[in-house]
């Protein structure tokens, strides 16, 4: 029987990785208020990016393919929301669990959630990744999206800064499943669709394995985020946060603007915001399960224009998720598996965006997808069909 080697190296990053999530462990229950919430929620948060990395679960590449006509990654996504919508639906319809107060994201339906949406679709296509995407391929190794997290965090402390003209513009109050009087009976039906869906979406290649695992793992830690957490997985509140306190240093008023009311929210640790912990934590995750499996390459990416769409697409995504009160996570699954309306505008509207952003990636000629996990020895059984995965992603023009 043939056996892994241990590349040199390994032990001590498979030791960093335990101990940076150890030592956020800690960070989040000193920050906190004596219980171990928080210290559950980095524990959700390194599961979470396990399975991103694990999986390859993509958000971009599911836009881009259903841009030229390919919803293969929409059914696992279909069946992603299918499972999270029966957990969680009925949950924040209670509004309250094992004496947690709850409850779902929705977002007025309006001009500010349609353009927020289609800037985050262009993004995401010239920076070759998501929200999610961004943390987990900078877990794993690809550096270049260093610029796309550090842009996408100028780019949200920049539109918490807009946010008073975005709101003020026209839009309809949110529109959520729990708060019709049939709600069982309209999940139920949308459920059937969701699995329909999942099962006879037009698609140009088989669907992998690892996709349909991810779709399972994340609608499961989704929901418990919601039981733990109070409301379910986000991720850009945090990159603003961190963005407003580095501009309160430079001498900016961020406790001034609408975004932050006060400024309550600038004023504690960043170890006491829940979406700060998610971010480190998915990070971490997607870290450790790299050197886990001997998989984390530490590698530039791409050319410099490969750097600069890097870059722009982050600060894009970063606006636009303000704009839209979420990116691909809080806006779109998170917002569908609370029953609300916003996350199918939003879906719309980042479609649109991605046709545009799919053009400018062209003209940029920066590569299309993430990079491939190298090859070496035989990986464990996900990760080797996330590998075949990735092989059959690379698409590059």
């Amino acid at each position: 029987m043939r056996t892994m080697a241990m590349r040199p190296g390994r032990p001590i990053a498979i030791a960093l990785a335990c101990f940076g999530v150890i030592a956020l462990g800690v960070a989040a229950f000193a920050a906190g208020d004596g219980s171990l919430r928080r210290v559950g929620i980095v524990g959700i948060g390194v599961a979470i990016g396990a399975v991103l990395f694990s999986t390859r679960f993509g958000f971009a590449s599911a836009f881009r393919r259903a841009a030229e006509g390919d919803f293969s990654v929409y059914r696992a996504h279909a069946l992603m929301f299918a499972i999270a919508s029966a957990l969680m639906v009925p949950v924040i319809a209670a509004g309250s669990i094992f004496g947690q107060e709850v409850y779902g994201f929705a977002t007025p339906i309006g001009i500010a959630l349609v353009i927020g949406g289609a800037l985050f679709g262009i993004g995401m296509q010239l920076s070759g990744g998501c929200a999610s995407g961004t943390l987990f391929m900078l877990g794993g190794g690809d550096m270049k999206f260093a610029a796309t997290l550090l842009f996408f965090i100028v780019g949200s402390t920049i539109g918490a800064a807009h946010i008073a003209f975005w709101r003020a513009l026209p839009a309809f109050e949110p529109v959520v499943l729990s708060d019709a009087d049939k709600w069982p009976t309209l999940l139920t039906q949308e459920i059937c669709l969701l699995l329909i869906a999942a099962l006879a979406l037009p698609r140009a290649r088989p669907v992998p394995r690892a996709l349909w695992l991810g779709a399972v793992g994340l609608a499961l830690l989704n929901t418990a985020t919601l039981v733990v957490a109070g409301r379910p997985w986000s991720e850009t509140y945090g990159f603003a946060l961190w963005g407003s306190k580095i501009a309160a240093h430079l001498g900016f008023t961020p406790e001034t603007w609408a975004f932050w009311r006060g400024g309550d929210g600038l004023r504690a640790s960043i170890f006491a915001d829940i979406t700060s912990l998610m971010d480190f934590s998915i990070l971490l995750g997607a870290f450790a399960a790299a050197v886990i499996v001997g998989r984390f390459r530490p590698t530039l990416g791409g050319d410099a224009r490969a750097w600069a769409a890097a870059a722009l697409g982050g600060l894009m995504m970063g606006y636009g998720a303000r704009l839209a009160d979420g990116c691909n996570i809080g806006a779109y699954f998170s917002a569908i598996a609370s029953g609300s309306m916003s996350g199918w505008i939003w879906a719309l509207a980042a479609l649109a965006g991605s046709r545009v952003g799919i053009h400018l990636r062209r003209w940029a000629t920066a590569p299309w997808v993430m990079p491939d996990m190298p090859s070496g020895d035989p990986p464990a059984s996900v990760t080797a069909v996330a590998h075949e995965m990735a092989i059959a992603e690379d698409v590059r023009r």
